[in-house]
């Protein structure tokens, strides 16, 4: 690769085995490889100009440099030396390389070549050595003869041995010049100090879309390449400058490091613009240059990991005619972007096929699956092809970790380029700093832990928001500009799965990170009350009751059960059965209180399914159980649930029987203090004996109770109208007894209210509603009332109106607030004035 052993050859050469996370720039190993020079005679570390002009060979050490090491002992270098020998990746391969380069090189003279013969070998034997022969490369790389054929182009030329000393040829002198300003005429050397680096020897895919993104360029010059870390950003947009180059007159490259004005300012300075400088002359300047270009001339932003609005001077590159493309991690709106998804499943194949070649047709196999579930990554499918040729582990365990969604135990480290540079890495090391959660705040942390735990579908933020425990949409929205987050267009959010495995990886997820959201769930699970707080949260709580996440399976257990609750209420039987196998199938649970919880899940199930007598029998051997335990309030809901399966299996002896039933259920509850969610889980169980009471011919003992429920329910929370189902139910049975009272003016209310509540969770065609309207029209015709002229009755029962869509869930709730706060307030006109206007309900 090098011909001689030249300045530039050798700093490269060492450059390139580098461990660039400690050593992360050309510049840094300079510094630190010169660091005597520069403490000697410089005062300050070099320039990016005068590194840049050095590593492409338009530059050679000055005459002071030169003397420096020349009239110095070799002790003092190789000081300098010994510091970057740690960072050396591969010290074997480095000493063979360097041995070469100096002994394949023709023009140093024989009695140099000899003495260097006899004090190195190719073969690395220790740290010492090394630095000798790196101090031996490196001196006559410094202080050999060069010649400058044209301007600013060095070449090596023959040593002239007739003198005692190593000459050298009175080169350009590598000094600070003074900050020279180019005017608006010569745009020429505007790019000379571009970062490009060609694209990796292996890059592969993406050929469709280097296409594509050139055809993009017809709608605007300005374009975003965005994409999730290491899928290939910078490499796409550099296959894209080889493939259309020629289109370009002029091509500048750079790395955004914080500030676009110092990209602009010292685009061509050899003196460096810090951001603290006030003097706005080179921007300016530079940019008034950057106005005269048209589309011939290209400008790339690489790694601009910002929002717009971030960088004072990013509305100043968007107005220019010149072509930009900006390469991020980042989510944009209001620009043009160009989104890489990662590569095909086949350009994929290709690569992990250049590391590790002729796999049998299972690891073939395997394979594939690999590719996809690493999300079509190029450097992570290199990463694994290069620990699979290495034998840091097999297709075989590599399938099942991301199957299981884990990287964490993928820590062997390999080596590859990235941006130009030499790394040595493992996949769970890219992964976190690659990704910059060390960036993140404890906040954002936490909300991708939560997110990872409990949201697959998407749901609404505000959900999330509630969920979470966060004051703010503000981390949500920030983790959506930083690509961790998609959003839809009707605020939806959600994190895709290779993401989540990744979070998972990462930032290992537990109970502890996401205490927060686990009392949220569980609060809801318990208390009936507080749900419509949240909002539709019903795809969060299905994603987290099936995520291990808490610990031991004694608790474990008891957090499903609260989220069983919830599905319960909402009779969402799919999603009871799945809660109920996954938490008790997959475990061998023994304890008492374990084994009846399962029992009582499944009796649920059987009651929502109707299949009651069934569901007696697993409650008769749940509180079983439950009556050696040591917990009262469990034995409350059991028995209470026992007497509302007695009643609909019919299997009871007689009706005092189901009396007794629930009184027990009542007294059990009534002997506890209770907070909200027991006192809603209490009236529970009296309004359903409320409606026994009615069934049995017991209107004002019936009545007595369905009042005590409403009123608890409604005093639960002062000021807030109660949406839920169990206070619907009270309002039902109390409407009921009402209007057998021939009390019509309560009665419509009450039922008004109770079936406003019940179209919200339930369609009118459904059975649910139908069961509740049969007895309302039952006892209508009993006692000859007009109930069924009233809203939304009425239009529950006329099936040519599309009720659906004249009634607004906000309606359902709003309309008669002042009516349940005082009923009297309304008049037998004013309802009947409301039931007979279809203009004021649409």
């Amino acid at each position: 690769m090098y011909k001689f052993c030249d300045f530039q050859s050798v700093t490269k050469l060492l450059y390139s085995g580098l461990i660039k996370s400690t050593i992360k720039s050309y510049n840094v190993m300079m510094s630190d490889l010169f660091g005597a020079y520069n403490a000697a005679e410089r005062k300050q570390a070099f320039t990016s100009s005068e590194l840049s002009r050095l590593g492409n060979g338009k530059r050679v050490p000055s005459k002071t440099w030169v003397d420096f090491y020349q009239r110095n002992d070799k002790s003092v270098m190789i000081a300098d030396i010994m510091s970057i020998i740690p960072n050396i990746v591969d010290k074997t391969s480095m000493q063979k390389a360097l041995f070469e380069l100096y002994t394949n090189d023709r023009f140093i003279p024989d009695d140099y070549m000899q003495i260097f013969l006899s004090s190195h070998k190719p073969e690395y034997s220790d740290d010492n050595a090394l630095a000798e022969l790196i101090y031996d490369v490196l001196f006559i790389s410094i202080v050999r003869p060069y010649e400058e054929k044209t301007k600013e182009c060095f070449v090596v030329i023959p040593f002239d041995v007739s003198e005692n000393e190593v000459p050298f040829t009175d080169q350009k002198a590598d000094v600070l010049p003074t900050v020279n300003i180019k005017s608006p005429e010569s745009p020429d050397t505007l790019f000379a100090n571009s970062e490009y680096v060609p694209p990796c020897p292996h890059f592969c895919g993406y050929a469709s879309d280097i296409d594509d993104l050139n055809t993009m360029f017809a709608k605007d010059n300005k374009l975003f390449v965005t994409g999730y870390p290491c899928v290939g950003k910078s490499e796409f947009v550099r296959a894209y400058i080889e493939k259309y180059r020629s289109q370009y007159k002029k091509i500048g490259y750079y790395f955004y490091s914080g500030s676009l004005r110092s990209i602009i300012a010292n685009m061509n300075s050899d003196m460096p613009v810090s951001l603290s400088d006030t003097n706005n002359a080179l921007y300016i300047s530079n940019l008034n240059i950057l106005h005269t270009l048209d589309e011939s001339t290209l400008i790339v932003i690489d790694n601009f990991n910002v929002g717009i609005e971030d960088d004072e001077c990013a509305d100043d590159i968007l107005k220019l005619k010149c072509r930009v493309i900006f390469t991020s991690r980042r989510r944009y709106e209001g620009v043009t972007t160009f989104k890489l998804n990662g590569i095909s499943k086949n350009d994929g194949m290709e690569l992990v096929e250049k590391f590790f070649d002729n796999p049998t047709p299972l690891a073939e196999h395997r394979l594939k699956g690999i590719v996809s579930m690493l999300g079509r990554n190029p450097l992570f499918i290199e990463i694994v092809g290069k620990m699979l040729i290495k034998g840091g582990c097999t297709t075989e365990r590599l399938d099942f970790e991301l199957l299981a969604g884990d990287y964490s135990k993928f820590d062997q480290k390999v080596t590859f380029t990235k941006d130009g540079k030499l790394m040595k890495e493992s996949l769970i090391g890219v992964l976190r700093n690659m990704f910059g959660f060390s960036e993140l705040s404890e906040v954002h942390r936490k909300v991708l832990c939560m997110m990872h735990v409990a949201v697959e579908a998407p749901i609404r933020k505000d959900a999330a928001i509630a969920m979470f425990g966060i004051n703010s949409v503000q981390p949500i929205d920030d983790l959506i500009d930083a690509g961790f987050v998609s959003e839809t267009s009707n605020g939806m959010i959600q994190m895709s799965h290779f993401i989540s495995e990744i979070v998972f990886s990462a930032l290992k997820p537990d109970k502890n990170i996401c205490r927060e959201l686990i009392d949220r769930i569980r609060l809801i699970g318990k208390d009936e009350s507080i749900q419509c707080d949240f909002g539709d949260i019903r795809n969060i709580i299905a994603e987290f009751a099936f995520f291990p996440i808490v610990k031991p399976d004694t608790e474990a257990v008891e957090v499903a059960f609260d989220c069983f609750k919830f599905f319960w209420r909402i009779h969402d039987i799919e999603r009871m059965e799945e809660l109920n196998e996954r938490t008790f199938t997959l475990r061998g649970l023994t304890e008492p209180k374990q084994l009846a919880i399962q029992e009582l899940e499944e009796a649920a199930i059987e009651a929502e399914k109707r299949n009651y007598v069934k569901a007696l029998e697993f409650q008769k051997n749940a509180i079983e159980k439950i009556m050696a335990l040591d917990d009262e309030y469990l034995k409350a809901e059991a028995v209470s649930s026992y007497a509302y399966y007695l009643e609909y299996s019919e299997t009871a002896d007689s009706t005092e029987e189901l009396y007794e039933a629930y009184q027990r259920g009542i007294e059990l509850f009534e002997g506890l203090e209770l907070d909200n969610g027991g006192k809603v889980e209490q009236c529970r169980i009296i309004t359903r004996y409320a409606y026994l009471l009615l069934m049995t011919c017991k209107t004002d003992e019936a009545l007595a109770w369905a009042d005590r429920a409403v009123n608890t329910l409604a005093n639960l929370r002062p000021r807030t109208v109660p949406r839920y189902e169990s206070f619907a139910d009270a309002l039902y049975v109390g409407g009921l007894c009402h209007l057998l009272k021939n009390d019509d003016k309560i009665a419509k209310f009450e039922l008004d209210r109770a079936f406003r509540i019940y179209l919200m969770d339930h369609k009118r065609e459904s059975d649910f509603i139908e069961d509740k309207l049969e007895w309302v029209f039952n006892f209508a015709l009993d006692v000859d009332s007009d109930i069924m002229e009233t809203k939304p009755l009425k239009y529950l029962f006329e099936v040519e109106d599309d009720y659906d869509d004249d009634l607004d869930d906000d309606d359902l709730i709003d309309d008669d607030e002042e009516f349940f706060l005082d009923p009297d307030a309304f008049t037998e006109d004013e309802d009947t004035d409301k039931s007979d206007s279809s203009d004021e309900i649409e």
